[in-house]
């Protein structure tokens, strides 16, 4: 156990100096929530991404936990953060010794817990504090899974209900920590089933669920409980569209599987021997296919082959190899975009999980060679003690990538020159370090990589805009409103930019040669009344707004919009409805609402009621300095 956590968390002492890098930044290091005491438990009822990052449809509450605990503690300090990855990793390698050790002879399952400790594939979960989500969540699906393995053993009862409550805890706590844990029962029942030496009492499929009944039933109440949580904090159940992973938006699942299956030869390069790593697998890497392909057809020939020798295996009185390629399958299956599609096409920290598999069959191959004569012996344990130097070799060498945002993106760019998103992502980080210019180059050149991405162009758009290169934003802007013809953020976008350059009429022009319904909806009119505001046409600008809640009558900021016109045109009773309508959906800005209101009273001759309701809006925005001009004119009309 102490060789297993040094070869694991040696070559990860030097990330105890690495600062927050990547998704750090947005989910740790600026995510002001988790920065006090009262994050502690903010983290059990938010959303994984803070909302100013978009949604992603992640609900992650036992590492958000563990953030703001650490936050609290170290005063944001990040080696405390790399040092809890680095232990956390340690404690997995040593808890896949015992898995191994379960049904393994110790030399087989010291080596096959080694090789895992070693494998470069985890860099990226250990060495990203935010992919410790990983860590966390297979050691409480490993724990859970020896803890119900031992219990099947200790005698042909049924479970108690004890085992199930515990059970039950490390299965929320995996699922509270990464949502592909929800596979976690099916491993439990597995390894029940299937991971024991063959010379010991084997349990068939049957006895396995009968006598699990109430750890099943308290798996069952754990995952309706998450589902209710992630409903409430989420307001869903999938991921919104905006967070599928790029190449496989709008893909069927004939069409999903065959992407997928095509990436099963890289996967399993990954699992077994990984040579070149990369911290991100975009479509240029795992290539989107439509149909069946040599690369999919392999890769279900090699997967069938395995599958059928293991079950031979397996008739023979050995499970432990079927389980082992199980255990892969289960493990990967919640991620793989097969089922359901997700953020990623790939990431080699989706395979974490999936690695202790891999461990298992190495384990198992070593085991088998136990019975050959001592010369074999011999040279298995020095090949596979080769292979753990090959892999603590290439972690170290892979480690220093994740010192830093540019190592990590230009590894990226030199991985897949083809790839848009390191591009992107290098832009980012060299905006946030104050250098506009070259971070408005990396971000033309992912767009030229990839000029159909939505969200790419906007962005794109937006910083040409800000470095008065107007034109060109209004070419990137056009050209992405054809390439998504239904996308309201790019037509709104659009339509901003072209007022700004062409003018009001080219707007209106816009709006109005529009035949049939307007993807950028009801807002459009927020635009259009601009437009006639730059005009001086007070009188068009009321009768916009007005359209426009007809259209859409439950926006309250549309009919904020309204009224804030109807008082500008001096109609102060209409105005009032339409505030008091805008007012009932409890959405209104308290600040927005007392301002407006405080105009509206004073306009209509109440000075009393324009200083209650300036009162209020103060309270609500005391560093408002827009209600200085409301006292000044209360003022006047007092003297």
């Amino acid at each position: 156990m102490v060789l297993v956590a040094l070869v694991a968390a040696a070559p990860y002492l030097a990330t105890i100096g690495y600062g927050f890098v990547y998704d750090d930044g947005p989910i740790i290091a600026d995510n002001p929530m988790l920065h006090t005491p009262a994050g502690l438990l903010t983290a059990w009822r938010v959303a994984y991404w803070p909302a100013a990052w978009g949604r992603a449809g992640l609900f992650r509450p036992v590492v958000q936990f563990m953030y703001a605990l650490l936050w609290n503690v170290s005063g944001g300090a990040p080696w405390l953060f790399h040092l809890y990855a680095v232990v956390l990793y340690a404690a997995c390698a040593v808890a896949v010794l015992l898995v191994l050790s379960r049904a393994l002879p110790m030399r087989a399952a010291v080596l096959g817990a080694l090789i895992f400790a070693a494998h470069p594939l985890h860099v990226e979960s250990v060495a990203n504090v935010a992919g410790s989500a990983e860590i966390v969540a297979a050691l409480a699906s490993i724990a859970c899974v020896l803890m119900l393995a031992r219990a099947f053993d200790a005698n042909g009862e049924a479970l108690t209900w004890k085992v199930a409550i515990q059970s039950g805890v490390l299965f929320a706590v995996a699922l509270g920590a990464k949502e592909s844990a929800a596979t976690v029962p099916a491993l439990v029942a597995l390894c029940a089933w299937g991971w024991r030496a063959p010379d010991e009492a084997t349990i068939d499929a049957k006895s396995v669920i009968v006598r699990g009944w109430r750890v099943w039933t308290a798996f069952a109440v754990v995952l309706a409980v998450m589902i209710v949580a992630r409903r409430a904090v989420l307001g869903g159940f999938s991921p919104p569209s905006t967070a599928l992973a790029v190449g496989l938006e709008g893909e069927t699942l004939a069409q999903r599987w065959w992407t997928m299956t095509g990436a099963w030869p890289l996967i399993a390069h990954l699992l077994v021997f990984p040579t070149r790593l990369s911290m991100h697998y975009g479509p240029t890497t795992v290539l989107p296919y439509h149909a069946m392909s040599a690369m999919a057809t392999a890769g279900i020939a090699a997967f069938a082959l395995v599958l059928a020798s293991t079950i031979a295996i397996a008739r023979r009185g050995d499970r432990r190899p079927l389980v082992a390629i199980g255990w892969v399958v289960l493990a990967y299956l919640a991620a793989s975009n097969i089922l359901v599609p997700t953020g990623q096409l790939l990431a080699e920290r989706t395979l974490f999980l999936s690695s202790v598999g891999v461990a298992m069959l190495a384990g198992w191959v070593l085991a088998r060679i136990d019975s050959l004569p001592v010369t074999a012996q011999q040279t298995a344990a020095v090949i596979a003690m080769v292979l753990v130097a090959i892999g603590v070799t290439g972690t170290v060498r892979r480690i220093h990538v994740w010192s830093s945002e540019e190592r990590l993106f230009q590894s990226g760019i030199d991985f897949d020159p083809a790839a848009f998103y390191p591009y992107w992502q290098l832009a980012r980080s060299t905006g946030r370090h104050g250098d506009n210019a070259r971070g408005l180059a990396l971000l033309g050149e992912a767009y030229r990589r990839f000029p159909a991405g939505e969200s790419l162009a906007l962005e794109y758009a937006q910083h040409l805009r800000t470095s008065e290169r107007a034109e060109s934003a209004l070419v990137v802007l056009r050209a992405t409103s054809v390439a998504h013809p239904a996308s309201q953020p790019v037509r709104l976008a659009y339509l901003d930019a072209l007022l700004d350059l062409r003018g009001p009429d080219s707007l209106i022009g816009a709006i109005q040669g529009v035949r049939g319904r307007d993807p950028a909806g009801s807002l459009r009119y927020v635009l259009l009344a601009r437009a006639y505001g730059k005009l001086d046409r007070t009188d068009s600008v009321t009768a916009v707004y007005a359209r426009a809640v007809a259209e859409d009558g439950d926006d309250p900021g549309l009919r904020y919009a309204y009224a804030s016109a109807l008082h500008a045109s001096h109609r102060e009773g209409d105005a009032q409805r339409e505030l008091d309508s805008a007012a009932v959906s409890g959405e209104m800005p308290t600040a927005l609402r007392y301002a407006l209101q405080a105009r509206i009273s004073l306009a209509s001759g109440d000075s009393a009621g324009a200083r209650r309701a300036l009162a209020r809006a103060r309270a609500a925005a005391p560093g408002d300095a827009s209600l200085a001009a409301l006292d000044s004119a209360l003022a006047m009309r007092k003297r």
